[in-house]
């Protein structure tokens, strides 16, 4: 029976997001000797800069998209300025800025890492241009062959 592959993209959110994806990776290596099959993609959004996958046996296939929240103070008031009242969802900023590495947990610190700009780039303009070149990848020739 023949059947047609279809394009999967799995994104990981934070540290959680990675272990999730480590553990999907070494699922295929252990079950199938490769990290990825072609039809399938993965990427992890992360936004503390020192946390990378872990070393695997063969080339890691997670890849990382860093998104900076450097300059954070700058990045609330910016986003209170243009969004006003549509920005109730942001706690009180001395709040956000002790989260310290990362978004230290708080999802209103990875919404707000999303959404934000700095002198780092704009992060959202980074996730999109990485689901992008995943889709790319796994919908490319070769993406989605067939299986017996």
């Amino acid at each position: 029976m023949k059947y047609q592959q279809q394009p999967i993209i799995i994104i990981g959110i934070g540290t959680s997001g990675l272990y999730i994806l480590e553990h999907v990776q070494n699922f295929y290596y252990e079950n199938l000797g490769i990290n990825r099959p072609e039809h399938v993609a993965y990427f992890y959004i992360e936004t503390n800069r020192d946390n990378y996958p872990r070393i695997t046996a063969l080339d890691n296939e997670i890849s990382r998209v860093y998104i900076s929240l450097a300059d954070m103070k700058t990045m609330i008031e910016e986003l209170r300025a243009e969004y006003g009242d549509q920005m109730k969802w942001l706690p009180p900023e001395d709040h956000i800025l002790e989260a310290g590495m990362g978004a230290g947990g708080i999802p209103a610190c990875g919404r707000l890492s999303l959404w934000g700009r700095n002198k780092e780039g704009h992060n959202l303009e980074n996730v999109i241009q990485s689901i992008r070149s995943a889709y790319n990848q796994v919908s490319g020739p070769g993406a989605q062959g067939s299986t017996n």
